[in-house]
């Protein structure tokens, strides 16, 4: 699964520099390899504006937001999966018993995940206002 959303993301941001921006990518594929909300935000804070794009809040707010918005759909395919997982163990458990382990187990594996992802985008979300300033980036023609 980790090794899905990593390549959708690497794919995406090869993708996204082939439209006009001619910019060097390869430090922000390996980030993103290794933990993909930073890699992707960092590439979302310092690439190369094209036409009439325009960048808010400065690159600390900007690589935080991305961060926080990546970290929230990753949170969610990980809940899905888990709940995938936890289902496909209780259908083949053989006893009442082995099923109600399986719901807990389920019930504690979200939680954690829920756990994570509030303190991972609460947190990101707390210095990313800290840290935004008033500015506004534009493309240049």
């Amino acid at each position: 699964m980790w090794y899905l959303i990593t390549g959708l993301i690497c794919v995406f941001l090869i993708w996204n520099n082939n439209k006009e921006r001619n910019a060097s990518i390869t430090k922000y594929a390996i980030i993103s390899i290794i933990w993909p909300p930073l890699g992707y935000g960092l590439w979302q804070a310092e690439k190369p504006l094209i036409n009439d794009e325009k960048r808010y809040g400065g690159k600390g707010w900007n690589v935080l937001k991305w961060f926080a918005i990546i970290h929230t759909i990753m949170c969610v395919v990980w809940g899905f999966y888990g709940m995938f997982l936890g289902a496909k163990v209780a259908s083949e458990s053989g006893s009442d018993a082995g099923k109600v382990g399986a719901a807990i187990g389920t019930g504690l594996g979200i939680m954690m995940i829920m756990l994570v992802w509030f303190f991972g985008v609460v947190g990101s979300l707390i210095l990313g206002l800290i840290v935004k300033k008033p500015v506004v980036e534009e493309a240049t023609k």
